[in-house]
């Protein structure tokens, strides 16, 4: 295990492990963002794959959500792995996918780090209505991400 990484979810999406940084403009991808967005939101949770599927896909016209997840993921571990090395960030168990309890996270607002009361997010819409709510009192920043994150 490593340091505490480190995630922005105001301003640009950012990631920073181990002395490595993930920016959007690495990887280019709403969903990919969505899904780590999520997955880390979510990281005390195991979420049943039908559930992300939906959340991940609901405006998209796919056949096979499911599968789609499986791709979406695959590629998630993929940006990952190139930016932090071989570290399993995604684990999967159960018909679901979650992030390794054994990576410690803090989430950054701003200039100053919080912890971020993920229990009461449920899914990321929730987390969504949170940021539009942020948006009232954090200019340009946070309202550029929101609609990084929301694509």
């Amino acid at each position: 295990m490593g340091d505490k990484m480190k995630v922005s979810l105001l301003g640009s999406f950012e990631i920073e492990y181990n002395g490595e940084k993930l920016l959007y403009h690495d990887y280019r991808s709403k969903q990919i963002t969505k899904l780590l967005t999520y997955l880390i939101l979510n990281r005390k949770k195991q979420i049943f794959n039908t559930t992300t599927a939906d959340i991940m896909f609901n405006d998209h016209d796919s056949n096979d959500p499911i599968n789609a997840l499986k791709a979406l993921v695959y590629r998630v571990r993929c940006v990952l792995k190139k930016s932090f090395g071989d570290e399993q960030f995604i684990l999967n168990a159960k018909g679901s996918y979650y992030w390794n309890p054994n990576i410690d996270v803090l989430v950054m607002q701003k200039n100053s780090l919080i912890h971020l009361n993920v229990q009461n997010l449920l899914i990321s819409r929730m987390f969504i209505h949170f940021m539009k709510r942020q948006v009232l009192f954090i200019r340009g920043e946070c309202y550029r991400c929101l609609q990084v994150m929301t694509g």
